[in-house]
């Protein structure tokens, strides 16, 4: 295979119509020095140092073979004591999001293009030594498995459904009965990433002192979808005027004290119509999708900020000046609503190339971001992005 062919498939090893035919949210995927050349411009002590940080979710997960509870879970931060008495085996540190605090991790992410950005969630970096593990377990999401350093050897089983039994009383949900029929067992170098869709059981076991990066997949759940459609829905001015009606009701339906199919009927295609507005959808999908989990943004700081400085305007911004899209933030759109870090901006219909911009790029000029904008709706979206640290200055960038 030459190069130019190899730059074409997914990881040099298929096309992205099979993988999203054959193996997309449908089976497991191995892909064999995916990233033969992979640098990963953090160590494993750098790791460790950032599970030390208040600001940072991290997790300590040891196992203690044979014992009558075997999974022990902390939740950092950590003290450097804490880290340097770890046994010499069976235990995981995992750290989150680090996509968002380390520029080299957050680089990655680019390598996805060919799945939808609003449904990237974040990078964990696990490290571990030799039989490091968090048990056999499932995920509710897409995942990819990428070794950066040493070796793990995976063992993967079928699909797992809310009756598959998991230890109960446990800080984990491990699978109790373990993978007993796996389907496929392989050992992964540096280099190798695995494809995992979501409930698929799993079990990753370091065979020496290893780091793996998972990049994950975010999926609202219905209970999730369901309840923020709700919120989201009581911004709507009728909405008070969609209810439950039984109008032409039968004299036997009337009389009867249970509820009946027709009556559910009803409350379901009030439900329909309700979630049939797509502004109300878009609004809470966008918003939930691009949500920060950590609530890094002070939208209320910088709506103030914009209120007590009426003339604030960054219009006139040297030509030169650079900005780009902060480390955690998050963009997607969906007509002319723009979404950005859980936060919801209405533009105008001549504001579609500014949105085609910030959507299909991560470094700008801000005068062609300011010359994008024809609305007054979308400068203030551009003051707002820039105060609340969304976009930032990004002085000293190549253009």
């Amino acid at each position: 295979m030459t190069d130019n062919a190899r730059e074409q498939l997914l990881f040099g090893s298929l096309s992205q119509a099979e993988f999203l035919r054959d193996y997309w949210q449908q089976k497991p995927l191995l892909f064999r020095q995916a990233l033969p050349d992979f640098k990963p411009g953090i160590s494993t002590d750098e790791v460790a140092g950032l599970a030390l940080e208040d600001s940072i979710e991290s997790r300590l997960v040891t196992e203690t073979p044979g014992a009558r509870q075997p999974w022990t879970v902390r939740h950092g931060p950590f003290s450097e004591q804490d880290l340097t008495s770890l046994p010499a085996s069976h235990w995981s540190l995992l750290v989150q999001a680090v996509d968002q605090w380390v520029p080299e991790v957050s680089q990655l992410l680019s390598e996805f293009k060919f799945l939808p950005a609003w449904r990237l969630d974040d990078i964990m970096i696990s490290i571990a030594p030799d039989q490091g593990s968090v048990g056999p377990h499932y995920d509710q999401y897409d995942v990819f498995l990428l070794q950066v350093e040493g070796h793990r050897r995976w063992t993967v089983g079928a699909p797992c459904d809310p009756d598959t039994p998991i230890i109960e009383g446990a800080p984990l949900r491990i699978l109790r009965q373990g993978i007993p029929e796996p389907t496929q067992v392989w050992d992964l170098a540096p280099g190798d990433m695995l494809y995992l869709p979501p409930r698929y059981a799993h079990h990753g076991v370091a065979l020496d002192t290893c780091m793996t990066w998972s990049v994950g997949f975010r999926a609202p759940d219905a209970y999730e979808a369901l309840h923020g459609l709700a919120l989201r829905a009581e911004l709507e001015d009728d909405i008070e005027f969609l209810r439950y009606s039984d109008a032409n009701i039968s004299p036997a339906e009337a009389t009867d004290r249970r509820l009946s199919a027709a009556s559910l009927d009803r409350l379901r295609g009030l439900l329909t119509r309700t979630a049939a507005r797509d502004e109300v959808l878009a609004d809470w999908l966008g918003a939930y999708m691009t949500q920060n989990k950590y609530d890094l943004f002070d939208w209320q700081g910088t709506e103030n900020q914009l209120e007590a400085d009426a003339a604030n305007q960054m219009g006139d911004m040297a030509e030169d000046v650079m900005v780009r899209g902060a480390l955690p933030t998050r963009m997607t759109a969906w007509g002319t609503r723009l979404y950005v870090n859980g936060r919801a901006f209405v533009l105008e219909e001549s504001d579609r190339p500014l949105i085609d911009l910030l959507l299909n790029g991560n470094r700008w000029r801000w005068q062609s971001l300011w010359a994008a904008s024809q609305s007054d709706s979308a400068r203030r979206t551009l003051n707002v992005l820039l105060l609340s640290g969304s976009l930032e200055r990004a002085d000293g960038d190549d253009v």
